[in-house]
């Protein structure tokens, strides 16, 4: 190969010729060289010490979600279903039976979804205080399962699936368990919640954790011992730096403790990550439960 002058040889093509041999034959026609025109841009390519590749692909990533339900006495109070839904025949009944249907639906729908982990907890449905006598404890007679006989209303907080692979088998074990749950008692909330926190214990890293509360009213313990007695605080000191959200349904709530649950609630979510919602008919707990099931991050 040889390197030619392009700029001293330019325009002056019979002085070039470019020879081609084929099969002893010489072929020869003058070569008419033409400069390149245009702009010449000196580029320097910059070095990266590192570099972040984003993949968005089809596999859901790996997510563990506990349900907690309030079935304080509270949960009794009428309420009028706004319109005909599918499953509530009545128009009017009560916030304990709106939210076990709406716990219900959402089982049902993780149960026909891969890759989800599932946990459930009560409160508030086993023991509680006699209104007329305020002495005596009530245990609640027609629940499916055994009330322990030492068990306290401020510390009525009991695991009803534990945290693990979730089917439609499971999702049939809460539902009849449903049945025969009836508002009780008090609300330990925050110790419900500092319990199903410790539920995450055992999961795998990377795996999305989030809790989900359906209650109507703040966290009320009467009198209770020192081991039970939780507030927002002690939640987030169980959390630590766990990556857990935990998402709050209020339905139903009193105006008279809406201010001090929206300070409490709000709290917790920004601290979490998590969310505080407000619903105040059927159709908005139904929409807000059903916005907190939706995946936004892949593997």
């Amino acid at each position: 190969s040889y390197d030619l002058p392009g700029a001293s040889l330019a325009g002056r093509g019979p002085q070039l010729q470019a020879v081609a041999m084929f099969r002893g034959h010489e072929f020869a026609k003058p070569s008419l060289l033409r400069l390149l025109g245009g702009v010449a841009v000196d580029f320097q390519p910059q070095e990266h010490a590192g570099a972040t590749v984003t993949l968005y692909g089809a596999r859901r990533k790996e997510a563990s979600l506990i349900f907690i339900l309030d079935c304080s006495n509270s949960m009794s109070t009428p309420i009028t279903v706004e319109a005909p839904v599918e499953g509530l025949a009545q128009a009017v009944t009560t916030r304990m039976e709106v939210a076990k249907f709406a716990l219900q639906l959402m089982l049902e729908r993780l149960a026909q979804e891969e890759g989800k982990r599932v946990g459930v907890r009560f409160y508030g449905h086993r023991v509680g205080w006699n209104v007329e006598q305020p002495a005596e404890m009530l245990p609640q007679t027609v629940y499916a399962r055994p009330v322990p006989s030492e068990l306290m209303p401020y510390e009525d907080v009991e695991l009803v699936l534990p945290l693990g692979r979730f089917d439609t088998i499971a999702a049939g074990q809460v539902k009849r368990l449903l049945t025969s749950v009836k508002p009780w008692g008090e609300t330990p909330l925050y110790l419900a919640l500092v319990q199903a926190v410790r539920d995450f214990a055992l999961e795998k890293p990377g795996t999305e954790r989030s809790i989900v509360v359906v209650t109507d009213g703040i966290n009320n313990q009467f009198n209770p011992s020192p081991e039970s007695a939780k507030t927002r605080q002690d939640v987030m000191l169980e959390r630590g730096s766990s990556p857990i959200r935990i998402h709050i349904v209020g339905f139903g709530i009193p105006e008279a403790e809406q201010e001090e649950a929206a300070r409490e609630f709000e709290a917790l979510a920004v601290e979490t990550d998590g969310s505080y919602h407000l619903a105040t008919s059927v159709g908005a707990l139904l929409r807000q439960l059903e916005s907190l099931l939706v995946d936004g991050e892949y593997a």
